[in-house]
Formats: structure tokens, sequence, C-alpha cells
């Protein structure tokens, strides 16, 4: 990507950088029969991000 940039006395500036980014999530869960019709659903859950910066 490109970022041009406004500088002081009419000056400008013109950079480059990339930016990547990574995402996972698991999760389970197990539902549980309770009374009257009703059903209890404990989730656990994880979640890895990775976000990287070059330029």
């Amino acid at each position: 990507m490109m970022a041009r940039r406004a500088q002081p006395e009419a000056s400008s500036a013109t950079g480059r950088y990339g930016l990547h980014n990574w995402v996972s999530d698991v999760s389970v869960g197990y539902a549980l029969a309770m009374a009257d019709d009703w059903t209890l659903t404990p989730k656990v859950g994880l979640t890895y991000s990775v976000r990287r910066a070059t330029g």
C-alpha cells in the first residue's frame, strides 16, 4: 500500500507499507439436557491472532 502525507512548507513524503493478518478460532460445546425441555450448553473457545506490519 502506498501512503502520501503532507508536510510543512508544501513538501510531501511518500512511503510504502504492508499489513498481514492471520486469525484462527476454535470452540467446542456440549449440550446438557435439563428439566422442562431446557438445554444447557457450556462452551469453551480459543482465538489466535497474528498481525505483521512491514515498511
